[in-house]
């Protein structure tokens, strides 16, 4: 089911954020109901850490079974682990890792320091969505920031 696209405005960036956070909260429980795993996944940037910071702080967070979400990335630099400009490490220091995830259903993408070059890297990548993926996510945010 596809719904019609839908313009909103919101005053600054908290707003939006905050607003981003509620309806992602709520898309995560829905998916929840409807199958095992939710599957999230995430964006960088000013904006998505935003919106990451916003879900810790949402009402009704805690709604949601944090243990039955995937996160996945559907944009990443091939920066080593832990580097401030991966989306990963942005959002984990925006509160990514103090939602209750289970750290296994956080699939990373591998930086230099674990694999060859940023080729052999989407194929790992790859094969692990195959792997533990469903053939769609639920919630992917891109290009918000």
């Amino acid at each position: 089911m596809t719904a019609e696209p839908r313009v909103v405005v919101h005053p600054d960036k908290q707003s939006i954020a905050d607003a981003a956070a509620a309806r992602l909260g709520t898309a995560i429980i829905d998916a929840q109901t409807r199958r095992a795993e939710a599957q999230l996944a995430p964006t960088g940037g000013s904006m998505g850490s935003a919106i990451i910071a916003s879900l810790t702080k949402v009402p009704g967070r805690s709604a949601v079974d944090w243990s039955r979400v995937r996160v996945w990335w559907g944009d990443e630099r091939y920066l080593p682990a832990g580097d401030p400009d991966r989306n990963d490490t942005q959002n984990d220091e925006a509160g990514l890792t103090a939602l209750g995830l289970d750290p296994a259903k956080v699939h990373r993408v591998a930086g230099p320091e674990a694999s060859a070059d940023a080729e052999a890297s989407a194929a790992a990548y790859a094969l692990t969505i195959r792997e533990h993926g469903q053939k769609a996510w639920d919630v992917a945010l891109f290009g918000v920031g």
